[in-house]
């Protein structure tokens, strides 16, 4: 054989092979970069930037950590990669000359022109140290420099994510307290440290969460987190706020299919934005093997949050295409005659539609009922909810919910009971029950029907209107600040008309009450439970009272439906 012959077998025989280009994502399942390896990025950071998707995470081999791996791509399925972004060796522990980085995550500062990484650090021995580790580049695929690794404002640090807000600051959250809280501390100028203790907070309080993955729509931060168990998968849980500093409404599970429980087998990682829509999202999880944890696989999946909640669905296999109407239905700013709209489940981010007899979720926007809204004459906030296909009414028939001819009977009225994040309970005038998800389910198929007001969860429905059909109709703007206050204006509105209607009078509430002092004082003529439940459904306050007895229940200044076993109504503390 001619040596040059030689040369070229041995060459072919060492060179990558070239991995087949990529048509979808397979959730789960080995994906490899395009030289054919396997792509090492555990514990990922995913952002767009100038034409490109940059893809970051732990590079492992099993357990040993040999740094911040980096991928760019610009089609989210072929990957190339860039090599360590940044090294182990590079934030070593003087005594134990080693360590563990997880978790990294990046974001760009704007007024000092670098990019910030921030990683989970421990020293190699275990899990005791729980600090981050913070190195900055010029560009964003590296190489990145260290520059220190400590506690952050002397709180432990295991599970950590970065968010920036639109003023330009950023927050660093992280498990702390033994992975009890969340903490959530507002970041220098610079983002290489924390700004101080005197600016941060804890959420999440005794939950034990851990696996923040956050992002930013407009004013709004959601964020998800998985229950702490290990490398083990767990339900899910998401947050979200308007002030990273301030309040955190505690959502449900973001996961809303089959294997719910465990997240899909996944901990959530990282959620970020897809180029080129309004609202196209993805949710990255690791689906761990805690005996290798190299071979650990990248479970990819669409996430919305066109409902309010986050929710992230199963798919066996999909790609782009599944946003190609992501941006179509949108929430409605305004109720108008002569326009068409679909009801969607906050919780499961499901249409109502028809199925056989019965009002069911569907993920079909095709098969779900177009509704049409119609003013209910001398009655505000009233209206009669026809199919627009047939014509027929949403109606309260025995307590059970239908589809009807129409009638002029108060079974076939209904009142739109808004709340702050703008989806609405939707309440019968005769029966005073509200449209509910039987079970609470958030399954493909589960059943619309009606229930006592504060009784369950999954109460809250949106109004949503194809924008294709109703290019001009208003959308609502309902990531933002100002929505929810126009919101809370409305519902404040909505309470004053209540108390002077006979919508829900005193004189039919069938029970003495008086509210004064930020209590309510309620006597029953009949033993039972009286509670004050929060327009989303969250329980305020509950206590058991006595016939001929007057009861006082307190809360918060807010608008709550007050239920008892005679009837429920709503007031205002």
């Amino acid at each position: 054989m001619k040596l040059k012959s030689l040369i070229l077998i041995l060459a072919a025989s060492v060179a990558p092979t070239l991995s087949a280009a990529y048509t979808n994502i397979v959730p789960g399942e080995a994906w490899n970069d395009k030289n054919g390896s396997f792509i090492n990025a555990h514990g990922s950071c995913v952002f767009y930037h100038e034409g490109t998707y940059y893809w970051f995470g732990e590079d492992r081999t099993g357990s040993k950590s040999n740094g911040i791996s980096c991928y760019t791509s610009t089609d989210l399925l072929n990957w190339t990669r860039s090599g360590l972004a940044f090294k182990a060796d590079q934030a070593y522990d003087p005594q134990t000359k080693s360590n563990i980085l997880e978790r990294p995550k990046v974001m760009y500062n704007e007024s000092t022109g670098k990019w910030i990484m921030y990683m989970h650090w421990e020293d190699g021995t275990g899990y005791g140290r729980a600090c981050v580790c913070v190195a900055y580049a010029d560009k964003p695929q590296g190489p990145y420099t260290y520059s220190s690794h400590f506690r952050p404002n002397d709180h432990d640090s295991r599970d950590q994510t970065i968010v920036r807000a639109a003023d330009g600051s950023a927050y660093h959250l992280c498990a702390t307290d033994m992975n009890s809280n969340i903490n959530v501390a507002l970041l220098a100028p610079d983002y290489l440290t924390p700004a101080g203790k005197d600016f941060e907070t804890k959420t999440m309080r005794g939950m034990r969460l851990e696996a923040p993955a956050i992002i930013r729509v407009d004013d709004t931060y959601y964020c998800l987190f998985s229950e702490c168990d290990g490398w083990n998968p767990t339900p899910g849980h998401a947050g979200w706020t308007t002030d990273p500093l301030g309040t955190w409404v505690v959502g449900e599970n973001f996961c809303v299919d089959e294997k719910k429980k465990t997240s899909y087998a996944t901990q959530s990682t990282c959620l970020f934005k897809v180029n080129g829509y309004d609202q196209a999202y993805v949710y990255v999880g690791d689906r761990w093997n805690k005996n290798d944890v190299g071979s650990s696989r990248q479970v990819w999946l669409p996430l919305s949050l066109r409902s309010g909640h986050p929710v992230v669905r199963w798919y066996d296999s999909w790609n782009l295409s599944v946003f190609a109407d992501v941006d179509r239905f949108r929430r409605s700013a305004q109720i108008s005659e002569g326009v068409n709209y679909k009801l969607i489940e906050k919780f499961s981010d499901r249409f109502a539609a028809l199925d056989g007899t019965r009002i069911a979720l569907s993920d079909d926007a095709e098969k779900a009922i177009s509704f049409e809204f119609k003013p209910v004459e001398g009655k505000e906030y009233t209206y009669t909810i026809s199919d627009a296909a047939t014509g027929r009414r949403l109606e309260s028939y025995v307590g059970n919910l239908r589809m009807a001819d129409p009638t002029d009977a108060l079974d076939q009225q209904w009142f739109l009971q808004l709340e702050e994040e703008g989806t609405y309970q939707i309440r019968n005038l005769e029966s005073k029950k509200v449209i509910a998800i039987s079970g609470a389910s958030t399954l493909n198929g589960a059943a619309l029907y009606l229930t006592e007001p504060g009784a369950g969860k999954h109460m809250s429905m949106g109004l949503y209107v194809d924008t294709k059909a109703y290019p001009t109709e208003p959308v609502a703007a309902m990531h933002t600040i100002a929505y929810r206050e126009e919101n809370r204006r409305i519902m404040a509105a909505q309470q004053e008309y209540i108390g002077q209607t006979a919508v829900e009078s005193p004189e039919s509430a069938l029970f003495d009450y008086s509210i004064a002092d930020g209590a309510v004082t309620v006597t029953l003529p009949t033993d039972g439970t009286v509670a004050l439940y929060t327009p989303s459904g969250t329980l305020a306050a509950t206590a058991q009272a006595t016939a001929g007895t007057a009861l006082s229940l307190t809360a918060p200044s807010g608008i709550y439906i007050l239920a008892t076993p005679m009837t429920n109504i709503i007031i205002r503390l």
